[in-house]
C-alpha cells in the first residue's frame, strides 16, 4: 500500500454484505463538506456498496490491518 499524501486521511469502512473491514483514502481537506454516497467494491466478496463520507474517496479500498 502506498503512503497517503499529507492532506489525505485513511478512513475505515465495512462491507454491508460480508461485513469485512476495509480502509479507503479520502482527500482530507479541511472545511465543511456535503456528505454524499460513494460506491466501493469489496475486496473480499466483490459486491458494490455505498458509503457516506464527508470527503471524496481518492484511493482504496485496502485491507484493514
Amino acid at each position: 500500500m502506498d503512503q497517503p499524501q499529507p492532506s489525505e486521511v485513511m478512513r475505515p469502512i465495512v462491507c454491508t454484505h460480508c461485513h469485512e473491514k476495509q480502509v479507503v483514502r479520502t482527500d482530507g481537506k479541511f472545511g465543511i463538506r456535503f456528505m454524499h454516497a460513494q460506491s466501493v467494491r469489496c475486496l473480499k466478496c466483490g459486491s458494490t456498496f455505498d458509503v457516506i463520507l464527508p470527503y471524496q474517496i481518492v484511493a482504496g479500498p485496502y485491507a484493514a490491518s
